[in-house]
């Protein structure tokens, strides 16, 4: 779910219509962890659940960059992202 909410925060910031870095995605995960006084959620977890994203169909990844290197694949949105962030708020007030 954090990661989630951290794409759908860098869209809200990019708009919808670009698309973002897993490496973008990770530097904000990393912020977000810090701030929170959690353990780092390592890069391997990040890019296993932005695979499970793309397999529910929620983003879609580019991987035309550097094949090498993952941090430069990029993500863009398959659905809208205020029903995505309204998803997301409702899962969250169910979990609580």
């Amino acid at each position: 779910m954090r990661i989630l909410k951290i794409i759908v925060a860098l869209f809200y910031y990019v708009g919808e219509e670009r698309k973002v870095s897993f490496h973008e995605v990770f530097q904000d995960l990393e912020k977000d962890c810090r701030k929170l006084s959690i353990d780092k959620i390592p890069y391997s977890e990040m890019d296993s659940a932005i695979e499970t994203f793309q397999n529910y169909s929620l983003i879609e990844i580019d991987r035309s960059g550097n094949k090498k290197d993952a941090k430069n694949n990029k993500i863009a949105l398959n659905v809208e992202l205020e029903e995505l962030d309204e998803a997301l708020e409702a899962q969250s007030k169910l979990q609580f």
